[in-house]
């Protein structure tokens, strides 16, 4: 079989649409967590990601962004926090409005 210049053009796109987006994972959120701050993370009922539309930990006030490479850092407990997260304490930040979509 030989080749034309149409199918070198083609065939790399067309090996791209059966392929699923992949997600690395975010860098620095697997530094250890201490005791302190897991208890504190279960009382305010943290979770990595957000069940509530548009309040995320990167638009929350207490999220302090980037602390651990692509994760972030709360005011309220120690350790990394995913931008996507959540807890009972978030509260909008006046810089970043609430969306559904992240930064």
């Amino acid at each position: 079989m030989t080749l034309s210049r149409r199918h070198l053009v083609l065939l790399p796109g067309l090996a791209l649409l059966g392929c699923e987006k992949v997600e690395r994972p975010l860098r620095g959120c697997a530094t250890p967590i201490d005791d302190a701050s897991q208890q504190q993370r279960r009382a305010l009922a943290y979770v990595a990601e957000t069940p509530n539309a548009g309040q995320r930990c990167d638009n929350c006030n207490k999220y302090v962004a980037n602390q651990f490479q692509d994760c972030g850092g709360c005011l309220l407990f120690s350790g990394p926090v995913a931008p996507a997260g959540y807890c009972r304490s978030w509260a909008a930040s006046p810089l970043k409005p609430a969306t559904e979509a992240g930064p």
